[in-house]
C-alpha cells in the first residue's frame, strides 16, 4: 500500500510540501483537523502520516495515538519547531514515530525521499510475504522437478557405472590380444558408452528418428552387410524407450563391429497380451573376421551382460553361422523369452 495522509495546520508550509508530492503511485489524503484525519484513517489503509506537533484542538501525540489505534503499522513523520524539541523527543520515545523533522532546518527537497523510506518500511513485511510466496512457487516450479531429475540422473549414473564394470571385468582378455582385436574392442566400447550417454544422460531421444537411423546405419550392401529392421507402430512409453533403444544398439553394433559380412533381421514387437512390454528378436547369418577369431566368445559375453542390465530377460543361441539374440524390455512383467 502506498498512501500518505497529511495533517498540517500551517497552510503556507502545507502548500510548499504539496509541491513536493508528485509521485503518481502514491494516494494522497489531506486533513485540516485531527477529527477529519481520524475519519480518513478509520476508512482507509494509511501507510504514512505527516503531521505537525502543534495542531488545533488535538496535540500531535494525541493524533498519533488515534491513528495508530486504527493501524499500528502506520509510519509517522512529525514536524516540530525547535522550541518543542524536549517534548517531541519524549513523544518520539513513547510512540511509534518514524521520523522527526525540525521546521527551522527542514529541506523540502528531502521530503519525497523521507516519504519513500517510510513507505518501504511499511510495505517491507508485505513484500517479504510476497517474496516468500514467490519463492515457494519457484520451489514448486523448479526445485521439485530438479529433485526428480536428480533422482533419475542418479539411477542413470548407476547404470553407466554398471556398463563400465562389464567392460572392466573383461579387460584381462584384451591384454595379450592382437592390434586388430584391441581396435575392434576399443571401437565397440567407445560406441556403446557414447550411446549410453546420448540416450540416458542428454536429450530425450525421438524413437522414430532412432528407428530410421538404425535401418540406414547397418544396411551396407556394398560392404556385403545386409540388414532389415522391422517394428510395429505401437507407441513406446517413455519409461522403457531408452532401454529399448540401447539394447538395439548393443546388438546391432556388436554384429557391425565384429563380423566381416552378415545378413541380419531385427524385429521389435509388442508382446501379445501386454500394453508396454516388447521383444527384440535379432537373427543373423554371419561370416567371422579371421583376424578376430579369438574374440567372439568374449564379445558375446559382453553383449549378454549389458543386455541383462537393461532388459527383463534375454537369451542367446548359435548354430553354425546362425546367431540369435532375444530380449524382453518392459515394466517388470512376468514375461520370459521363448
Amino acid at each position: 500500500m502506498r498512501s500518505l495522509l497529511t495533517l498540517i495546520s500551517d497552510e503556507s508550509l502545507l502548500n510548499r510540501i504539496k509541491l513536493m508530492l508528485n509521485d503518481s503511485t502514491i494516494k494522497y489524503y489531506f486533513a485540516p483537523t485531527g477529527e477529519e484525519a481520524a475519519n480518513i484513517a478509520s476508512a482507509n489503509e494509511i501507510a504514512v502520516v505527516i503531521l505537525d506537533y502543534i495542531n488545533p484542538v488535538m496535540t500531535g501525540p494525541e493524533i498519533c495515538e488515534m491513528i495508530l489505534s486504527y493501524n499500528p503499522d502506520t509510519q509517522l513523520i512529525m514536524l516540530f519547531e525547535e522550541k518543542y524539541t524536549k517534548d517531541v523527543i519524549e513523544a518520539y520515545n513513547e510512540l511509534h514515530i518514524n521520523k522527526l523533522i525540525c521546521k527551522e532546518h527542514m529541506v523540502l527537497e528531502d521530503v519525497p525521499s523521507l516519504i519513500e523510506s517510510c513507505l518501504y518500511t511499511y510495505n517491507r513485511d508485505e513484500e517479504i510475504d510476497k517474496m516468500d510466496e514467490h519463492l515457494s512457487k519457484l520451489n514448486d516450479m523448479y526445485l521439485h522437478p530438479m529433485d526428480e531429475m536428480s533422482s533419475i540422473l542418479n539411477e542413470r549414473l548407476i547404470g553407466y557405472d554398471n556398463v563400465i564394470k562389464v567392460f572392466k571385468k573383461s579387460l584381462h582378455f584384451t591384454l595379450d590380444s592382437s592390434d586388430a582385436v584391441l581396435k575392434s574392442i576399443d571401437n565397440y566400447v567407445d560406441n556403446i558408452i557414447n550411446d549410453y550417454i546420448q540416450l540416458f544422460m542428454t536429450n530425450e531421444p525421438n524413437i522414430s528418428d532412432y528407428y530410421e537411423k538404425i535401418s540406414e546405419s547397418f544396411n551396407d550392401p556394398e560392404g556385403r552387410k545386409y540388414f532389415k529392421f522391422v517394428h510395429d507402430e505401437s507407441e513406446v512409453s517413455d519409461d522403457i524407450k531408452c532401454d529399448l533403444l540401447f539394447a538395439l544398439n548393443v546388438i546391432t553394433k556388436y554384429f557391425d563391429t565384429f563380423y566381416q559380412y552378415y545378413r541380419g533381421k531385427v524385429t521389435v514387437a509388442l508382446i501379445e497380451g501386454s500394453d508396454s512390454t516388447y521383444e527384440i528378436n535379432a537373427l543373423y547369418e554371419v561370416r567371422k573376421n579371421l583376424e578376430l577369431t579369438d574374440i567372439y566368445d568374449y564379445a558375446i559375453c559382453i553383449v549378454n551382460n549389458i543386455l541383462k542390465l537393461h532388459t527383463l530377460n534375454c537369451k542367446y543361441g548359435q548354430k553354425n553361422s546362425i546367431l540369435q539374440f532375444k530380449a524382453v524390455i518392459g515394466q517388470n512383467e512376468e514375461v520370459t523369452v521363448q
